[in-house]
């Protein structure tokens, strides 16, 4: 839960149209109900949605700042591993381990009930083709999952793996190094996570999140070894080199397209 004490709307600065905006034009509307979700269908995909993610993970805490230490709580963030899993996402907090949903490829069907099943309001789509959303038709009803959806959606968005789109009408910038710091972990999150295991149990003074105790800690340690193999080494270090690069001299941008709620399902129809 170290992202309560570490994101902010104010570490962002958000264009839309090439307009300056706010986080608030970007999620019109946010409450205290709504619940955010990325679709990744590659290895370490979701770090393309990466300042979308934690723009929604601030707002999540600041429209109910007792989120933060008065009544601690994790971030209602999604992932959906389309033919995953494609990569630990637990250093951005995904907390429990059931937060990243694990499905199969081509099953859209099965991504649409989840996504709904986890009640997301708002949602980020890889950006790519989009399918014939009678996939959806052949489950137990031929409307249901789709007007869910429909109803439920308040903002939808495509993203690129590489953290840009093609015609984006979206710009998000980080203009705080810590929000830089979730992202560099989660393409190595093996070191960290040992360095407090061993802090842990050499009985240093360590910061825990919330009411956590130290078997929580190595719980969580034990996850990230476990989930280490789902992206081999050599593509790690690829992605960190190009990240880097990207991130020079302390700027990080990413761009992202809108999209409408039928567009959206017309997407996740072709995942």
């Amino acid at each position: 839960m170290h992202v309560a004490d570490q994101l902010y709307p104010d570490q962002f600065a958000v264009s839309v149209d090439g307009e300056e905006a706010t986080p608030e034009d970007l999620f019109p509307g946010w409450t205290a109900s709504d619940r955010y979700g990325v679709v990744v269908r590659e290895p370490l995909g979701a770090l393309g949605a990466g300042l979308l993610t934690q723009l929604a993970i601030a707002l999540f805490y600041d429209v109910r700042p007792e989120r933060r230490s008065r009544r601690p709580t994790y971030p209602d963030v999604y992932v959906f591993h389309v033919g995953g899993p494609h990569g630990d996402c637990s250093h951005l907090d995904l907390w429990p381990p059931r937060r990243e949903v694990r499905l199969p490829a081509g099953d859209p069907l099965a991504l649409l009930e989840a996504v709904n099943a986890h009640a997301i309001t708002r949602l980020a789509l890889p950006d790519g083709p989009r399918g014939d959303l009678g996939s959806f038709r052949d489950g137990p009803s031929t409307w249901a999952e789709e007007a869910a959806a429909a109803d439920r959606l308040r903002s939808c968005f495509r993203y690129g793996a590489a953290g840009a789109v093609a015609d984006p009408d979206v710009r998000l910038e980080a203009t705080d190094a810590r929000v830089h710091e979730n992202l560099t972990a989660t393409l190595h999150p093996l070191a960290s996570a040992i360095e407090l295991r061993e802090a842990v149990l050499d009985g240093e003074s360590v910061a825990l999140p919330g009411p956590s105790v130290p078997a929580d800690i190595l719980r969580w340690v034990g996850l990230v070894e476990r989930r280490q193999g789902e992206v081999p080494a050599w593509f790690r270090e690829v992605a960190a080199r190009e990240h880097a690069e990207r991130a020079a001299g302390g700027l990080l941008v990413q761009t992202y397209g809108r999209v409408s709620v039928p567009d959206a399902l017309a997407r996740l129809a072709a995942c």
